[in-house]
């Protein structure tokens, strides 16, 4: 992007100019080529900065310029090897949901193919459409393998941020949260908690990726959740229990993080579920996350397709 409102097509640029090499066909493949696809990228921003009018104006008739707001976004990450979501990272979350403060950073792993953009729809499950829940969070792009890492180098690993909406059917919470019994019992609540989390849509990502020199993550940044324009979350990441890289620190003594692969940094108060009364999201309802610096992420939420036959008695399951 070179402001607001204009963007470089960067094969374009190459088809028009010829120069130098073609840039990566996606951002996760810039990521892989290390910081000399970044470099280019930067090189080639600068020149077109550099422009006359003249050939700012040839510039967007031959479509190298492109307006932002005639763009359409996929996920900046299409398809993430690895979506790790920091869960209970916020104390206000975790006060709401009235659980204990972790003393470790904990997450689980969301599917990939839930995964969609800005603009797309989130659509409700027809087996689970009634208690669709928001999170808005702050999350990290890896920009280079990543194992065993100390907090203090942590950051070396990091591409940069974006917003990831970890949309979440609550329709299995009330059960994990009385949870009792043997471990076993309190893991299988736990793991259809997570189902919940799964299903295709419920991973909105993007607008943008903002590489990690564009943000001052020690001065904190404002994270806000709207649903229909009204404010449900609002906090600053300097709240964060574990902050990015405590967080990627500490999950990569067992991941191998590659490039594109996502770590969220959790959610703030003020999801649904814990509104009185509770509150989730319905067919028609538009639902946008904004995190200072990086954007707003803004979808809105479909109906159900319709009953599909034979899960009446299956979706039974959801109350035990």
């Amino acid at each position: 992007m070179i402001d607001d409102t204009w963007l470089v097509a960067l094969n374009r640029w190459h088809d028009v100019y010829s120069i130098g090499e073609a840039t990566p066909h996606s951002i996760k493949a810039m990521l892989e080529q290390g910081d000399g696809a970044l470099d280019s990228i930067r090189s080639i921003t600068h020149q077109v900065m550099q422009m006359a009018p003249k050939e700012m104006e040839l510039a967007k008739q031959r479509h190298v310029l492109l307006k932002v707001s005639d763009i359409c976004f996929a996920p900046p990450i299409v398809d993430p090897g690895v979506i790790l979501m920091s869960g209970g990272a916020y104390r206000s979350h975790a006060l709401e949901m009235k659980v204990k403060e972790p003393e470790t950073p904990t997450g689980f792993i969301k599917s990939s193919h839930a995964v969609i953009g800005s603009g797309d729809a989130i659509q409700l499950p027809n087996v689970a459409p009634d208690m669709v829940d928001w999170e808005g969070e702050f999350a990290c792009v890896i920009g280079r393998p990543c194992h065993d890492v100390s907090a203090v180098t942590a950051l070396d690993y990091v591409a940069g941020y974006t917003i990831v909406n970890d949309v979440s059917a609550r329709d299995w919470v009330r059960g994990l949260l009385s949870a009792d019994g043997t471990p076993m019992e309190i893991a299988r609540r736990a793991g259809l908690n997570h189902l919940g989390k799964q299903f295709p849509t419920f991973c909105p990502i993007g607008p943008f990726l903002v590489t990690k020199d564009e943000l001052d993550l020690d001065n904190g940044l404002t994270i806000t959740t709207r649903l229909n324009g009204k404010t449900k979350q609002s906090a600053n990441t300097r709240d964060l229990l574990f902050r990015v890289a405590e967080t990627v620190s500490y999950f990569s003594q067992w991941h191998r993080f590659l490039p594109g692969d996502v770590i969220t940094t959790g959610s703030p108060a003020g999801v649904g579920f814990a509104a009185v009364p509770p509150c989730f999201m319905k067919g028609g309802d538009v639902i946008e996350v904004e995190v200072e610096g990086v954007g707003i992420l803004r979808n809105r939420v479909a109906a159900p397709s319709g009953a599909v036959e034979g899960r009446a008695e299956e979706a039974l399951w959801r109350l035990k």
